[in-house]
């Protein structure tokens, strides 16, 4: 039962992600299939994550029921049943459910390219914090470069200039292009995403 509601986790939370980034002012994704808006026709409603964020905040409760349901009274508690029997086939249920809509909604999940290009594009370059403060561990202690890029951050923030034209002018020893490009700055994620990728494959065919 554990494990039931374990997925349902996982798939709330891709719920959960969905529902984010479809929001207007972000729009990093769209859904497809169902949704439209009744009254507002450029709305295309997340219905598919909502339903699996309500699905797994129901598993969750039942399980905490379930568990509850572990306490017995003396010799044989007939309430305790009650409850296993109520929560179990919920769970069981639920996990079924969430699956099916997690393997539709994933179907049909398109990314907005652009949108995320513009995401990583704003913010002044500092999301690109992290690697300056590694890329400036490597010629000073790491503190140093850590309290160097706060500074440099807060410069930024304060003058509305990018992150790579300071870091141009305090340190153009540093390579800006491949600092500040955000698929220089992936690491072993692509190649692991590959993988969990055809680990999934493997056990579906199985």
């Amino acid at each position: 039962m554990e494990w039931m509601v374990r997925v349902n986790l996982v798939l709330g939370k891709l719920g959960e992600d969905c529902i984010a980034l479809v929001q207007t002012g972000i729009g990093e994704i769209s859904l497809g299939g169902a949704g439209a808006s009744s009254t507002m026709p450029q709305e295309q409603n997340p219905v598919a994550p909502s339903a699996l964020v309500a699905l797994a905040r129901q598993g969750t409760g039942l399980l905490s029921i379930l568990h509850g349901s572990a306490l017995q009274q003396h010799q044989r508690d007939g309430a305790a049943w009650f409850s296993e029997w109520l929560c179990l086939p919920q769970i069981v249920l639920g996990a079924a459910s969430a699956a099916r809509t997690g393997r539709d909604l994933c179907a049909g999940i398109s990314p907005n390219a652009p949108a995320m290009t513009a995401a990583l594009a704003s913010g002044l370059d500092m999301i690109h914090a992290e690697a300056l403060s590694f890329a400036l561990a490597a010629v000073m202690p790491r503190p140093e470069a850590q309290a160097q890029v706060k500074t440099l951050c807060r410069e930024a923030g304060d003058t509305g200039q990018p992150l790579r034209q300071l870091v141009a002018r305090d340190y153009p020893q540093i390579d800006g292009d491949a600092l500040f490009d955000p698929a220089a700055q992936l690491g072993a994620a692509p190649a692991e995403a590959l993988r969990f990728c055809e680990k999934v494959a493997e056990l579906v065919s199985e």
